[in-house]
């Protein structure tokens, strides 16, 4: 798991130990890479019934199948929402005490700092790292990451990417990849996550990306994949979150019973986002067959409240989102 400086996390609902819940979104102040003992520090933007300070720590862990289901929080990059997942202590450790535990000189020397930290001039943003640049850090094992936003890649550099062994995160906001080049991506051994804008991808790349069996964020939001493109994904045995938008998954309204009974061949999936994939009510049937999910997002997808309602009552642990917004009949919403 990996989250950088100023990437969004979403805490969503959990309980302390004092049993009141918090609800709670914050920005990564400290960059977080692997998982066991290392702590994520997050500046925390809305205060829950606990009140406390204005920053929390926790330790994050995988989460595991006996880990209550209150003590997981959810987190995601600011590409999507595709969320890495895991584990909350049962104690919120604030990191600065509150006033009446400072004593004055500490008081002033606070006061004095953040009237530094909001009156200087701020520096200028970095530039951002070419894709030369980022090519020949992974070629040099001091990275293993590449996001390039303003522009598609050129076919040279879709060669380059294909051999760079080293590379786990590949962002392409601009895409384009096609088919063909999900054939240089199944080349890569370490791939863990992708995100491709603006790429048609169909039914014959994405079983290109079944063999990057490494896979564990997949972001495609314009593919052009069929139910059959769909069903090659659920080869990847470590794919947990899929953000995927296709107007061939349910033409006409017409397919989403058999979308349902697709998820069920996925072994590890835990976070899905379909974009304007118009499942409808029996679609959402066929999807809540599926106990596995922690997060479900469905954009345009038709469906009624009464459907809702009966998936609420099946599960009810399931964190979800409607058009972008959560349903004012999910028991997780949180304002």
């Amino acid at each position: 798991m990996s989250l950088e400086v100023d990437d969004f996390v979403d805490f969503g609902v959990f309980a302390t130990e004092s049993t009141r819940k918090i609800v709670t979104t914050g920005t990564v102040i400290t960059p977080l890479r692997g998982g066991g003992g290392a702590s994520l520090t997050v500046r925390w933007d809305r205060k829950g019934a606990e009140g406390g300070g204005p920053w929390i720590k926790c330790p994050p862990q995988d989460a595991s199948a006996d880990t209550p289901k209150n003590h997981r929080p959810f987190g995601r990059s600011p590409d999507g929402p595709s969320r890495v997942r895991y584990s909350m202590p049962d104690r919120i450790v604030p990191l600065i005490a509150s006033p009446t535990d400072i004593v004055p000189g500490t008081l002033c020397a606070i006061l004095v700092t953040m009237a530094l930290v909001l009156f200087a001039t701020p520096p200028l943003p970095a530039a951002e790292p070419t894709f030369a640049e980022q090519a020949a850090a992974v070629r040099a094992g001091t990275s293993s990451r590449i996001r390039v936003a303003d522009r598609a890649l050129t076919e040279e550099e879709w060669e380059e990417v294909a051999g760079l062994e080293g590379l786990s995160h590949l962002d392409l906001q601009e895409g384009e990849a096609d088919d063909a080049k999900a054939i240089l991506l199944s080349r890569l051994p370490r791939l863990e996550r992708l995100v491709l804008r603006e790429s048609p991808l169909g039914d014959e790349g994405f079983k290109h990306l079944a063999a990057c069996h490494t896979l564990r964020d997949v972001n495609i939001p314009q593919a052009r994949c069929t139910l059959a493109g769909l069903a090659a994904l659920a080869e990847l045995p470590r794919l947990k979150n899929l953000r995927l938008g296709s107007p061939e998954l349910c033409p006409d309204g017409k397919g989403g019973a058999e979308l349902g009974k697709t998820l069920l061949q996925f072994p590890a999936l835990r976070s899905l986002h379909l974009i304007d994939v118009p499942l409808g009510d029996a679609g959402l049937e066929g999807v809540a067959r599926y106990d596995g999910l922690w997060n479900l997002y469905l954009d345009g997808a038709g469906i009624s409240d009464e459907a809702w309602e009966r998936y609420f009552a099946l599960h009810p642990e399931v964190h979800v989102h409607v058009d972008q917004a959560h349903h004012d009949r999910d028991p997780n919403r949180h304002e």
